[in-house]
C-alpha cells in the first residue's frame, strides 16, 4: 500500500489486491481450446473441470431434445438453502 497527496492535499492510497476467482463456468461444444488458453496464456490454475452440475448455488443441467440439447439453470437448490438459512436465523 502506498499513500501520497495530490496537489489539493487529498491523500491518495494505491492498493493492489490479488484476484482470486472461485467459480468460472464455460459451456462450449469443444472446451479444450479455451481451457488450454486459460492455463497457458492467462495463467489460471484450473481444478475440477467437469460437466457442470451447479454454479453459484444454482442447479445446472443438460436437457436432451430430438434436435439436440440445451443447458438449463434453476434456482431451486439456492432458494431452498437461502430459506432454510433465514428460518434458522429467525428461530
Amino acid at each position: 500500500m502506498d499513500a501520497s497527496s495530490d496537489k489539493d492535499g487529498w491523500e491518495t492510497i494505491l492498493l493492489i489486491t490479488p484476484v482470486y476467482l472461485n467459480d468460472i463456468i464455460r459451456i462450449r461444444k469443444i472446451p479444450s481450446t479455451i481451457l488450454r488458453q486459460m492455463k497457458q496464456v492467462d495463467g489460471y490454475i484450473l481444478q475440477d473441470v467437469v460437466q457442470p452440475k451447479s454454479y453459484l448455488g444454482a442447479d445446472i443441467g443438460r436437457i436432451t431434445w430430438d434436435f439436440g440439447y440445451t443447458w438449463s439453470i434453476s434456482p431451486d437448490t439456492y432458494v431452498s438453502k437461502a430459506l432454510a438459512t433465514v428460518e434458522d436465523y429467525i428461530h
